[in-house]
């Protein structure tokens, strides 16, 4: 309850039980490209085990997703009751893990309580990023936009005294954090062949054989894809494989270039440098990363007798994050969408006897798509 916690994310605090370490932080999230949105960055290992070996539990339900085996629900630390991290020595209810991290949402109570929050963040506020003003020189460093706000509200009570309970919880997220990014393009001479920009001498490719048209045969056939062999035109290539041959001037032919280099140049995707006399870093843009997190959840608690208890929960979550790029077209999108029900009835038989039904549908859908997938077959028109 009084702890700081950066993000609001629950499962950051587990990292205090012994044996539990962060395993992942967002500039390691390339060792698992096809996890999506924040369990890619999230990840934590529990008694020495691999971070796929945790199972999450909500409510003592399933809430592990199912790809790779991350979590899947993530609620509002308002909503939590409590959680606790469970390793090596846990009774035969649980299982599936070699470690659990349970967590049990809130119930509402005979008197009405709610809380209601906005955590802010902004350009206005923060200091500059180091490696922004870097990116910038030798241009005046000004600081790209950031907007982040954090906000939720909760509220539990009674439908009916001593009876019937309620609680419900929102949480959203909006971040739209700008950085600058920078690539490297083909300098315009590049673009026509010359690259003495660049101070190296360019070779004349070797070949495998030549054709009976007097072209080189360059690279092999593959019957699977339908491609091959790559040819390259008489004077464009050095039989020789004993020798290096250099194109003169640091000049290719426009006679030995691909024609679909050219119509690759054209195109919006290989656009020219912005930054004057730049080799590398000579594309430079302020690129906008908008993060939408959105989560909804609601419980009914309903006391049957004094000795039986039902209650059901459901909750919605959507993520979306966007990935810009400086180089056109180059952007993905990822989506997270989870659906949770949970439905339980308890019953105490006896002082000494419990008989608990426990039911429970979890769903999570995902997608991470490139900006022109399914729009545009780059490849076709090139």
């Amino acid at each position: 309850m009084d702890l700081p916690l950066n993000g609001r994310n629950f499962l950051d605090l587990a990292t205090l039980s012994p044996g539990v370490t962060f395993t992942k932080s967002g500039s390691e999230s390339y060792e698992e490209v096809r996890e999506v949105g924040r369990r890619v960055s999230n990840q934590y290992s529990v008694g020495g085990a691999r971070a796929q070996d945790t199972n999450f539990l909500l409510n003592g339900a399933t809430n592990t997703e199912p790809d790779f085996n991350t979590f899947a629900a993530v609620p509002s630390i308002d909503e939590i009751q409590e959680f606790k991290v469970m390793t090596n020595s846990y009774t035969a209810e649980f299982g599936r893990g070699a470690s659990q991290v349970n967590a049990t949402t809130k119930s509402g109570t005979n008197a009405l309580h709610g809380t209601a929050y906005d955590f802010l963040r902004n350009d206005a506020l923060d200091a500059g990023s180091f490696f922004d003003e870097i990116q910038s020189y030798p241009e005046p460093f000004q600081k790209p936009p950031f907007r982040r706000n954090q906000f939720g509200a909760t509220a539990g009570g009674k439908v009916i005294r001593d009876k019937a309970f309620f609680f419900a919880s929102y949480e959203g997220l909006r971040d739209r954090t700008s950085s600058i990014s920078t690539a490297s393009v083909p300098t315009p001479l590049a673009r026509t062949g010359n690259f003495s920009d660049y101070g190296l001498p360019i070779y004349m490719p070797h070949v495998v054989g030549v054709d009976g048209s007097g072209n080189g045969i360059v690279g092999y056939t593959d019957p699977v894809h339908q491609t091959g062999p790559n040819t390259v035109p008489a004077g464009c290539f050095n039989p020789d494989p004993n020798t290096d041959v250099q194109f003169p001037n640091m000049t290719i032919p426009s006679s030995c270039i691909d024609p679909a280099i050219g119509k690759f140049l054209a195109t919006p995707y290989a656009p020219p440098p912005n930054v004057s006399g730049g080799l590398q870093g000579n594309l430079r843009g302020v690129l906008s990363s908008p993060t939408t997190y959105d989560q909804v959840a609601g419980r009914i608690d309903y006391n049957l007798n004094p000795n039986m208890n039902l209650w059901g929960r459901y909750s919605f979550g959507r993520e979306d994050d966007f990935s810009p790029s400086v180089l056109p077209g180059s952007a993905t999108t990822a989506k997270v969408i989870t659906s949770s029900v949970i439905l339980h009835h308890s019953w105490t038989l006896t002082p000494r006897m419990v008989n608990e039904l426990h039911a429970n549908y979890l769903r999570l859908a995902v997608t991470n798509l490139g900006e022109l997938a399914g729009k545009q077959n780059v490849a076709a028109d090139i």
